[in-house]
Order: structure tokens, then sequence, then C-alpha cells
């Protein structure tokens, strides 16, 4: 898996995420939908997807 530098700003985006997640009260996982970033039901939709298309 390929890591990400650590940089200033990095961890100013990071912290600002947390403090607005607290503030809304939602879960890492809510926000990874609302933006589109759900990685396990996008992964499970092309897996049905090529298997349909065979």
């Amino acid at each position: 898996m390929k890591t990400t530098p650590k940089s200033p700003l990095r961890d100013i985006v990071a912290r600002n995420m947390r403090k607005l997640r607290a503030e809304r009260s939602w879960s890492q996982e809510f926000l990874a939908n609302e933006a589109g970033l759900n990685l396990f039901e996008n992964t499970m939709r092309l897996a049905f997807a090529s298997v349909s298309a065979r």
C-alpha cells in the first residue's frame, strides 16, 4: 500500500475534519458515504456488475 508523506497541511486538514465530524456527530462511515467514498459498497457493486455481465 502506498503511503502519503506527512505534512503540516495534511495534519491541519485531518484535525479540521475530525473537529467537523465531532461537531456534527458524524461517523467516518457516514462522511465516506456522503462523499461517495464508501469503498466496500463500490467494490461490491462493481463485483456484482462484472458477474452479471457474464
